[in-house]
């Protein structure tokens, strides 16, 4: 038991694997989209031929926001465990 304790302190296992699981989830946030396409709402922005589906962007920054506040915890919890040696 003491040894398998000295391996996780040593090599700081548990902090590494969420600062990693921490990374993954802010670089999928980055790069999901809403599949869905409930209605198709465009606003034309400042060129016309610039689209915005404003259902598919809402979809997708509220996709990004659940994957973002997942990538804070594991931040957090990353630094709580470098604070605690593990």
């Amino acid at each position: 038991m003491d040894i398998i304790f000295k391996l996780i302190s040593e090599y700081r296992i548990f902090s590494i694997s969420a600062g990693v699981l921490s990374a993954l989830y802010w670089l999928y946030s980055a790069f999901v989209t809403s599949k869905e396409k409930p209605h198709r709402v465009v606003l034309t922005m400042k060129e016309p031929d610039d689209k915005v589906d404003m259902h598919n962007f809402v979809l997708t920054a509220r996709l990004q926001a659940k994957y973002n506040s997942r990538a804070a915890l594991c931040a957090a919890a990353c630094a709580l465990l470098q604070i605690m040696g593990l």
